[in-house]
């Protein structure tokens, strides 16, 4: 015996599959972070929440290809001492670094941009929102992982793959594991 099928929500944003598109992908713009080739909406319900985005917005950018929302990722960052990563946007950076030479591993839920979603993201003008650079540095700082220590840096450019920073710190957290 078949029971009544779910009903769903409506959509979120109406109309043809372009202006949903164009709608949606300028909404998020601002939010869109990178790490190395990367790009990725922190997956974080408060944090979606806070910036008023939601997850029906998300499933229609997954329906016209230009995210994965299907399953949950998680963005793993592998660092020790001579090994370092960045997360950006245009406006700032948190630069990660292991501080013994161990492994720490650092772990970020992410919703990442398909190629095409990246590529339509390249073509739209759009001032990044600074603040989820700050919202990801606090839910890394919340999980404390041991023997890591990161920084926010203001941005001055980016080229390719080369990010030219302001040196000056603008928030640090440091965690070091006891010595044993």
């Amino acid at each position: 015996e078949f029971k009544e099928k779910p009903k769903y929500e409506k959509a979120v944003v109406e109309g043809t599959s372009e202006e949903i598109v164009q709608k949606l992908t300028k909404k998020i713009a601002p939010f869109v972070l990178r790490e190395g080739n990367n790009h990725f909406i922190v997956s974080n319900n408060d944090i979606l929440k806070k910036h008023d985005l939601n997850y029906h917005e998300i499933l229609q950018l997954d329906e016209c290809g230009l995210i994965n929302s299907g399953i949950s990722v998680s963005l793993q960052i592998s660092l020790s001492n001579t090994e370092e990563s960045q997360i950006f946007n245009k406006c700032k950076m948190i630069v990660l670094e292991g501080l013994s030479s161990s492994v720490t591993k650092v772990s970020v839920g992410d919703y990442g941009l398909t190629r095409a979603g990246i590529e339509i993201l390249s073509l739209i003008d759009f001032i990044p929102d600074d603040s989820i650079v700050d919202d990801v540095f606090d839910l890394i700082v919340k999980k404390s992982p041991s023997n890591l220590k990161m920084a926010i840096h203001k941005v001055n450019s980016i080229q390719e793959n080369s990010i030219n920073y302001d040196l000056n710190i603008l928030r640090e957290f440091q965690e070091q594991s006891p010595k044993k």
